[in-house]
C-alpha cells in the first residue's frame, strides 16, 4: 500500500484501523532519509536502555512469551510489567500478544499459547531472545529449534510452566520467568530501532484510535492524568488479573503484508503471517497527538526504523509500554 493513500487507507472498515477525533494529520513521506541512530561510543554504554528508554544500568535479558487474548484467557497475568506489546492476527480473525520483558521481569505471566512462525521473523532483530510460548505444530516447533533464539517451549523446559486449576485448559498455562531467564539466558538487550526522547511539534489531535482485526476489536482511549492510550478489546476494559489497566504509553498501528503461512493450526486452519521485514505506512501515537510516519526493517537483522513527516527518526516516550499493533496493510 502506498503511503500517499493517507487516510482513507486507514479508514477502511476490514482488517484495519479506524480513527477518531483525528485532525490534518500529514500524510507519510515516501522515503525518507533516517537520521543517524544513537548508539554507545566504543568505550561507552548505550544511551538508554534499548526497549524503556531508562537510564541504562547494565545489560538487560531479553524474554518474549506468546500471550493468550481471547476471552476465556482474561484477565491475563504479567502483560502490564512488559516494554513491548505486539498484537498479531492468528486463524479465524482472533489476536494473540507477544509480550516482550526487559526492564522489568515479573513473576508470573500468562496464559501462554503456541508460537508461529512470523514470530521468529519479528524476533530476529532482538538478537537472541528467549522465546516461551505453549508449543505449537511439529513444523513450527521444527523452526523455532533452529531459529536464534533460546526456546523456552513448554514441551522443551516444562519445569518453568505451570496450569491454573481455576481456569480451563487451553487458556490456564502460565510461565515464571525469573528462574526461567536464570536458567536460560537471553543475548542482552539491543537496539530494534525505537527512539526515545521529547515529543517533536507536529501531527493532529487523536484521542481515541481503533483497530480492528476480524474477531476483535481494539479501542485505545488517551487518558491525560496517566499520559497513556488505555485498552480495551471488544469494549470492555483491558485490566490484569490484580486489577491494573493496560495502556500504551506509545501506540504505534503498523501496516504490514500478511499471507499464507505454509503450516495449518490443529483444525486444518492456514495460519496467517505477518511479515515485518520491508517497509511500509504506519501511525505513531503519543500524549493524544497522532503522526503518519514509514516504518522500514530492510534485512531481518535490522532494526525497525520509524520515520516522520520530516525524515527523523520518531520519539518515544520513555518509561512507558509501547504497543505495536501488526494489521494487515489490504
Amino acid at each position: 500500500m502506498a503511503a500517499a493513500a493517507g487516510l482513507a487507507v486507514i479508514l477502511t472498515l476490514t482488517s484495519c484501523a479506524h480513527h477518531h477525533h483525528l485532525a490534518a494529520v500529514p500524510a507519510a513521506t515516501a522515503r525518507p532519509t533516517p537520521t543517524p541512530s544513537p548508539r554507545p561510543t566504543p568505550a561507552g554504554p548505550p544511551p538508554y536502555q534499548w526497549l524503556s528508554g531508562l537510564r541504562y544500568t547494565g545489560p538487560r535479558p531479553v524474554l518474549a512469551v506468546k500471550v493468550d487474548n481471547v476471552g476465556p484467557a482474561r484477565p491475563q497475568i504479567g502483560v502490564d510489567a512488559a516494554d513491548v506489546v505486539y498484537v498479531e492476527q492468528v486463524e479465524d480473525g482472533l489476536t494473540r500478544l507477544m509480550a516482550v520483558f526487559s526492564s522489568h521481569v515479573p513473576a508470573t505471566v500468562g496464559p501462554v499459547r503456541s508460537a508461529r512462525t512470523n514470530d521468529i521473523e519479528l524476533l530476529r532483530e532482538y538478537g537472541k531472545p528467549v522465546l516461551a510460548f505453549s508449543g505449537a505444530n511439529k513444523g513450527v516447533a521444527d523452526d523455532v529449534a533452529h531459529a536464534f533464539v533460546v526456546d523456552a517451549s513448554a514441551d522443551v523446559l516444562p519445569s518453568y510452566f505451570h496450569r491454573d486449576n481455576g481456569r480451563q485448559i487451553p487458556h490456564n498455562l502460565f510461565v515464571a520467568p525469573v528462574p526461567l531467564l536464570t536458567a536460560h539466558p537471553s543475548l542482552p538487550a539491543r537496539d530494534v530501532g525505537f527512539r526515545f526522547g521529547a515529543a517533536r511539534p507536529g501531527g493532529g489531535a487523536a484521542t481515541t484510535v481503533a483497530a480492528t482485526y476480524p474477531m476483535a476489536r481494539f479501542t485505545f482511549t488517551y487518558d491525560r492524568a496517566s499520559r497513556r492510550y488505555l485498552v480495551s478489546l471488544d469494549g470492555t476494559p483491558d485490566v490484569m488479573a490484580d486489577g491494573a489497566r493496560l495502556g500504551a504509553t506509545n501506540l504505534i498501528l503498523q501496516y504490514v503484508p500478511v499471507h499464507n503461512d505454509k503450516y495449518v493450526d490443529v483444525n486444518g486452519n492456514v495460519s496467517p503471517y505477518s511479515s515485518t521485514v520491508g517497509r511500509g505506512t504506519a501511525w505513531f501515537y503519543r500524549e493524544g497527538r497522532a503522526v503518519a510516519v514509514t516504518w522500514s526493517r530492510p534485512t531481518p537483522l535490522s532494526p525497525t526504523h520509524w520515520i516522520g513527516p520530516d525524515g527523523k527518526d520518531i520519539t518515544l516516550r520513555a518509561g512507558g509500554q509501547t504497543w505495536v499493533m501488526l494489521i494487515p496493510r489490504t
